[in-house]
């Protein structure tokens, strides 16, 4: 990422690189995001679930509670559960429009209003990768790194997940029981439909651990092929300013941990 910066201001030039950081830095805090909901998760179902079977809890308990035993508590664990799973796969979705905002402003396609600013995502930036693509062969590493996240399995899943809970209402979590000792449980999100299409329950931790691995291998592929592109297009094209250090005057000063 700290080279995509330096590459965009040797190319664009500071005004460009200015439009850049906001998304580019989203790329990674959405990434940070999903893994803090999907942690927040797993606490959750130690304390709840996990823990008071290892210390000799019926599972019965857990589940069919009555007032005076808490079912309180029981209700609060469905519904925090749903609201760090809902919150981790918007984040992950999310990434992927990011990642088109990066790569709109990183080839200066926002200079001559290629796509529209308010109709950059990920399906419209694949579309004009591939048209491209065919002319200037130099874009063929950017699209293909891009359109095998669009058609992964996990990304599609991904995408069904937060497009069903964002139009209807959201997808209830469910706790199946076994009489393995060593997977008692397991916590799933329930089953749906999406375009006519049936999605099966899916083990929680699995899917999450699936799609943030799809997330991340995404970002990592196509940013290097990003600056790839940039290095070739910065070499043969004259300079348009000095390039700043992120600390000089008319630059941003970063925190040392600033993704």
């Amino acid at each position: 990422m700290s080279r995509t910066r330096e590459l965009v201001r040797a190319r664009w030039g500071d005004q460009e690189l200015e439009a850049l950081r906001p998304v580019l830095r989203a790329v990674t805090a959405r990434l940070i995001h999903a893994r803090i909901h999907f942690q927040d998760y797993q606490r959750l179902v130690d304390e709840h679930l996990r823990q008071p079977l290892e210390a000799g809890t019926p599972w019965w308990d857990l589940m069919w509670m009555d007032e005076e035993k808490g079912i309180g508590a029981s209700n609060y664990f469905f519904v925090a559960a749903e609201g760090y799973v809902y919150a981790s796969v918007q984040a992950q979705h999310a990434i992927a429009d990011n990642l088109a905002h990066v790569l709109y402003y990183s080839l200066g396609w926002n200079v001559d209003q290629r796509i529209p600013l308010g109709k950059v995502s990920l399906g419209t930036v694949c579309a004009q990768l591939a048209r491209e693509a065919t002319t200037v062969p130099e874009l063929a590493p950017i699209q293909q790194a891009l359109a095998a996240l669009s058609s992964a399995p996990a990304y599609q899943a991904l995408a069904d997940v937060t497009n069903h809970i964002k139009h209807h209402g959201g997808l209830p979590v469910r706790v199946g029981w076994s009489v393995s000792e060593r997977t008692p449980f397991e916590v799933l999100l329930s089953a749906f439909s999406r375009k006519q299409q049936a999605q099966p329950p899916r083990e929680i931790a699995a899917f999450l651990d699936e799609t943030y691995d799809t997330m991340s291998r995404a970002v990592v592929t196509t940013g290097l092929a990003l600056n790839e592109w940039l290095e070739s297009s910065v070499a043969s094209t004259p300079p348009r300013n000095r390039p700043l250090p992120d600390s000089e005057p008319g630059g941003q000063v970063l925190h040392p941990n600033d993704p």
